[in-house]
């Protein structure tokens, strides 16, 4: 059988209608899967793109003042709600806090259902425990990630969001953590992982790495730790100035909280989370499929202590 030809992209800025198109090729990660990577991006407004014949579709590229959505826990039948919802709300780009898939042979399905959001927005994803292997490297773009693969760094504006594989070691991402975290000092932070620091729901908190998460997100004045894994949502008080937050139910199958004494908010149905970016803090609120706001909260910037 013949190889599929990779597909053309063409990609120019939408607020900028006489702008000549520019190409980016494409490369194969699998199966129906292919990659490109514009070159030349603008430095901030909506890029508009189109592959082959299709429609043309845009996106924002360096939002100063970016909107993102966060969920975890989307392997089930209710996550194509979760999108339909998430797209309407239409963020610059999306985090996913792990469990993406039930089995490996469900990244297609996967894929397709997240569609109609990853059109419009890029993906910044963290490993759950069932997701690691080639299907996520390849849709994670893990070849992007800091040498090693341990952790990666993505910045909108005046926002850096730092990614980590929490099924690694520690001594594998804490020194790069580290430094990501320093260097970025005058933005506001937010740390992306799969196991929770701090969680009532049905898995105990992973100790080990609240002592480490929660050492260099309080001395470098992180606003917001994002996990997974439990099938609930759950939001901190604020922890020597951080607001940790579980949201691990995006259409999979949900799990009771007993709250304990760190814990400010908690829910059990299917939701997501949508955060709003500017110089004044973070603006958290999260809805359920209707769409209503069940919980919600300003998450003010967190001065990073004295001392690198």
């Amino acid at each position: 059988m013949a190889a599929a030809e990779a597909p053309t992209l063409t990609w120019w800025a939408a607020d900028a209608p006489r702008a000549a198109p520019q190409a980016a090729r494409f490369e194969a990660l699998g199966p129906g899967l292919w990659a490109a990577t514009p070159e030349g991006l603008p430095a901030d407004g909506r890029v508009a793109y189109q592959v082959g014949d299709g429609p043309a579709r845009t996106f924002r590229a360096g939002a100063g003042a970016p909107r993102f959505a966060v969920f975890g826990g989307t392997d089930g039948a209710a996550h194509a709600a979760v999108v339909e919802r998430v797209a309407e709300a239409r963020p610059d780009f999306v985090v996913h806090t792990g469990t993406m898939v039930r089995n490996p042979s469900d990244w297609l399905d996967f894929l397709r259902t997240e569609a109609p959001l990853l059109a419009r927005a890029p993906l910044l994803a963290v490993p759950g425990d069932g997701d690691r292997g080639p299907w996520f490297d390849r849709v994670a773009r893990r070849d992007r990630w800091a040498p090693g693969g341990a952790f990666s760094v993505r910045d909108w504006g005046g926002l850096r969001v730092v990614g980590v594989d929490s099924a690694r070691p520690a001594a594998e991402w804490r020194a790069g953590v580290d430094a990501a975290l320093a260097e970025a000092r005058d933005r506001l932070l937010v740390v992306v992982l799969h196991h929770p620091p701090y969680s009532s729901g049905g898995r105990a908190p992973e100790r080990d790495l609240r002592a480490v998460v929660g050492e260099l997100a309080a001395r470098h004045g992180a606003e917001l730790v994002f996990a997974g894994r439990d099938r609930d949502y759950e939001r901190t008080e604020r922890i020597d100035g951080v607001t940790y937050v579980v949201t691990g139910v995006a259409g999979g199958p949900a799990t009771r909280v007993d709250p304990r004494n760190f814990s400010k908010a908690q829910r059990t149905e299917a939701h997501y989370v949508l955060v709003d970016v500017d110089p004044g803090g973070l603006a958290l609120r999260t809805l359920d499929l209707s769409g209503a706001i069940v919980d919600h909260v300003l998450v003010r910037p967190n001065p990073p202590r004295e001392g690198p």
